[in-house]
């Protein structure tokens, strides 16, 4: 009877630790099948969905950012003016924050940055299975650092472009007016460079390149806007007396010349006033007829 007992008393005592390592294995499965279900509700999308969200807003910072690189303005406010201008043109909701000056002196070095926000869009929320809200911010911002040659950082990519948090109640912030004298052809530059060469040719003497420069710049019409300047000559005087007369650039060059006698208009192909190529100056009126024609 001991031995039977014995026996009888192993078997439940298996019998239970079966039962309980049934149970644990079990209640892991059910844990288990709770996180993979949960990934089909509210709850289990919110991280994925705030991530592509926020991504999305990444990129169309990014996307800004590359569409005004080209610029090349002297300063951030440059980049600043430009963003803005950007964005009212494509009626996008990006806002600029914030603008950041650092004044460097060195091309290759950031000179300062602009913090950007992107509301999200109330519609654009995430929703769960069971019609649970994906929870996110009414906003995305970021911080883009700019050098002279545009944003910094790998040019294709949102490589540059840091998230920041967006300070609370931020308002739109303004950039400062552009101040900048530019200059532009005046409406009568063509006029007055032949003026001056055929006056130079009738009196029978050869001026001086500063001469002409001042002869020329004397006739000038100035532009109406207090940040306009009329280009100024540029002039060449070759070893054949010839004078070359060039203002402007690419964008609008005016090159005359006078040679044996004669005061003529010289007109090259456009690309070739084009930086990297003969350029917007007098040795280009000067140039051999040959090589101011297109090159294909």
């Amino acid at each position: 009877m001991k031995v039977e007992t014995t026996m009888m008393r192993g078997a439940r005592v298996l019998a239970r630790r079966g039962a309980a390592v049934l149970l644990a294995a079990a209640v892991l499965a059910g844990s288990s099948g709770c996180v993979g279900g949960t990934a089909g509700t509210g709850g289990g999308d919110a991280a994925p969905a705030v991530t592509a969200e926020q991504d999305s807003a990444r990129e169309r910072v990014a996307d800004l950012a590359r569409a005004i690189g080209g610029e090349r303005p002297s300063d951030i406010q440059g980049y600043a003016r430009a963003a803005v201008a950007e964005v009212s043109v494509n009626a996008d909701a990006i806002e600029l924050i914030g603008i950041d000056d650092q004044q460097s002196l060195d091309v290759s070095k950031p000179f300062g940055s602009l913090d950007l926000r992107v509301p999200v869009d109330a519609q654009d929320a995430a929703s769960g299975a069971q019609g649970e809200t994906t929870e996110q911010p009414a906003a995305y911002c970021f911080r883009v650092v700019f050098d002279y040659y545009g944003k910094v950082g790998e040019w294709a990519t949102t490589d540059g472009v840091e998230s920041i948090d967006c300070p609370p109640g931020a308002a739109p912030v303004t950039p400062e007016p552009d101040t900048s004298i530019r200059y532009v052809l005046a409406v009568n530059a063509r006029e007055s460079a032949r003026e001056v060469l055929l006056a130079a040719i009738q009196s029978g003497r050869l001026p001086s390149e500063s001469d002409v420069v001042a002869e020329i710049s004397g006739l000038l019409e100035q532009p109406e806007s207090e940040l306009e300047r009329a280009a100024p000559p540029q002039v060449l005087i070759d070893d054949a007396e010839r004078i070359g007369v060039a203002m402007g650039d690419a964008d609008g060059c005016v090159l005359v010349k006078s040679e044996n006698g004669r005061v003529l208009d010289v007109r090259p192909a456009p690309v070739l006033l084009q930086p990297g190529e003969l350029g917007c100056s007098p040795s280009t009126a000067l140039a051999d007829p040959e090589t101011l024609r297109p090159p294909h």
